[in-house]
């Protein structure tokens, strides 16, 4: 936890009052790549549009369209939702040669 001391006047406080305020760390973001394509084989296979897959798998269809086009990798939950919602395992899905855990390059 990261903890902020400030001197801030609030209403009805005198201005030599301090404010705590109490803020987590962020967490380090953990995206798994793709394999190239894959995901929009995956949906096309099965007649879906990025619309629909969003809808079952409760992924939105701008993050899908950024994955699907490699700009952006997926969050492990995220991952098993779509695979779920495509009716494969999330091995068919991932990239072991470009998973290192960071989103892969633009």
């Amino acid at each position: 936890m990261c903890v902020t001391v400030t001197n801030i006047p609030t209403h009805r406080q005198h201005a030599l009052s301090w404010v705590i305020m109490i803020k987590p760390y962020p967490r380090p973001s953990r995206r798994v790549a793709l394999k190239p394509g894959a995901l929009r084989r995956a949906r096309e296979e099965r007649g879906l549009t990025l619309i629909l897959l969003a809808d079952h798998s409760g992924v939105s269809y701008s993050h899908l369209a950024a994955i699907e086009k490699g700009r952006d990798g997926i969050s492990p939950p995220a991952l098993a939702r779509v695979a779920l919602a495509l009716g494969v395992t999330v091995a068919d899905l991932r990239s072991k040669e470009h998973d290192n855990g960071t989103t892969p390059p633009a």
